[in-house]
């Protein structure tokens, strides 16, 4: 299902570099990339350090000023939420802000009755692990939907109106992916296994795999938010390899987009229909969900 956060987000695309309220604008990238996992954690590794590499160039390229990474074992559940927490506190009226992650991800028990489908996403930390052990580790390490949400809410009040922010998910949020054929390259970012502290607990049989439409939260006052997910929250999230190279689709998508752009590109319309069609391409087993608070974002 859709979270007021996955819409399972990034920022500035469509508008140059401009004044607001006599004070430049300043463009804010947040990227968390998680290439390996401790052996401990259950969690295979990724490419996410390729995705790393793309997108800091990108962002370097199309003057973001302000980029900040958490990677592998600096990218824990503490470091990456002191790390939201001083992007609240940095954020100007009218910067662009673009949050980016490449991770695991995984559906977890909803333990306070306001999801349908009885189940909340969550993004995997390095310190995240598979498995629910009581007295070990209870799930005090995923970055829950909901907690993020309330960090971009903050961001968005912050920036006002005139400013933007753009949250890109190159992460699985599926209850029914699988680890994928690691040996072949081809790699799923997520797992089957719903964390719960109650064995064998499934959630509520609904239609539609549980998908329920959530629109994003638009409140006067706030910035416009654009969150790209790259599937729908019962899918797969496959890598993808080009040249040889694995890469998540939607990492690689972005960074496809941005680059048949001489300039910041003028139609954020076109260029997310752009990131929508690739994904697809790369990635036929999964449907990427574009979401914006400016405009309905509905194509096939």
């Amino acid at each position: 299902m859709r979270h007021e956060w996955i819409i399972g987000i990034g920022l500035l695309l469509g508008l140059s570099l401009g004044i607001v309220h006599g004070s430049a604008r300043t463009y804010r990238a947040f990227i968390v990339a998680i290439a390996k996992y401790p052996a401990h954690s259950g969690w295979a590794s990724l490419h996410a350090d390729r995705d790393k590499e793309l997108l800091c160039d990108c962002f370097r390229k199309y003057a973001f000023e302000d980029i900040r990474v958490c990677a592998d074992e600096a990218a824990t559940y503490q470091r990456i939420t002191t790390e939201l927490d001083g992007l609240v506190r940095r954020a100007e009226p009218g910067d662009r802000v673009w949050i980016h992650f490449s991770c695991h991800g995984q559906q977890m028990e909803d333990l306070n009755g306001d999801e349908p489908d009885g189940l909340d996403e969550a993004l995997v930390p390095y310190d995240a692990r598979m498995y629910y052990e009581p007295g070990v580790y209870e799930g005090e390490c995923h970055l829950w939907d909901d907690e993020l949400n309330e960090y971009l809410t903050a961001i968005r009040k912050r920036l006002g109106e005139a400013g933007e922010v753009w949250v890109s998910l190159d992460a699985c949020h599926s209850a029914s992916a699988t680890r994928g054929d690691e040996s072949s390259g081809r790699r799923i970012r997520g797992t089957c296994l719903i964390f719960s502290a109650n064995p064998g607990f499934q959630p509520p049989d609904m239609p539609g795999n549980g998908y329920v439409d959530v629109p994003l939260r638009s409140e006067a006052g706030w910035a416009p938010l654009t969150v790209l997910s790259a599937c729908q929250s019962y899918q797969d999230n496959w890598e993808c390899e080009v040249d040889g190279r694995g890469y998540g689709v939607l990492s690689y998508a972005i960074a496809r987009a941005f680059a048949d752009y001489a300039g910041w590109p003028e139609n954020d319309e076109r260029f997310l229909r752009e990131i929508d069609k690739l994904v697809r391409r790369l990635s036929p087993w999964q449907t990427p969900v574009i979401e914006s608070t400016k405009r309905a974002m509905e194509w096939d």
